[in-house]
């Protein structure tokens, strides 16, 4: 239901029969599912949802591990095998695929406190970098309180980053 409230169609595709994969989409409220399909079939599938746009794709078997290196973003279970796991660039640790959420969330969170660094790490330096280099004739800076003032800018998007840390979803 959260893919689905941010705009994203899921789409079951599994190597498995019929009549299970139908049982679970219709479990999780997903209408477009594939089943029965071999380790191409799925790289084919990838292949044509990525001429529509992004294609994540979530897996945990070896049989997962070629479309889970196409996709453009992967996940894969933590139950999932050694191999898979090397392949996708995320591990849910979680066997849960509801974590998906917190996944999405905290990348949000992350991307906007990557603006925010930079914000503000643009402006300091545009201002500091002139005074410090004694481009603005009334105001003097040594050396030394120059390099202070840019430790505190690294501080101050480090302390900034520091606020994921308590992140929850």
């Amino acid at each position: 239901s959260y893919l689905k409230e941010q705009d994203i169609s899921p789409v079951i595709l599994s190597g498995d029969n019929e009549n299970s994969v139908a049982l679970c989409a219709k479990e999780l409220g997903i209408k477009q599912y594939h089943s029965n399909l071999s380790v191409e079939d799925k790289i084919d599938f990838v292949k044509k949802y990525q001429e529509q746009g992004l294609v994540l794709f979530v897996g945990d078997g070896i049989n997962d591990s070629a479309a889970l290196k196409l996709a453009n973003i992967s996940v894969v279970m933590n139950n999932g095998s050694d191999f898979t796991k090397n392949v996708g660039d995320f591990i849910l640790l979680e066997d849960d695929l509801s974590r998906l959420k917190y996944c999405f969330e905290l990348s949000k969170k992350s991307f906007a406190i990557i603006k925010q660094n930079l914000f503000w790490a643009s402006i300091y330096n545009g201002f500091c970098i002139p005074i410090a280099a004694g481009f603005v004739p009334f105001i003097k800076l040594s050396p030394h309180l120059a390099a202070l003032a840019m430790c505190f800018s690294s501080l101050t998007v480090v302390l900034n980053s520091l606020r994921l840390r308590g992140f929850k979803a």
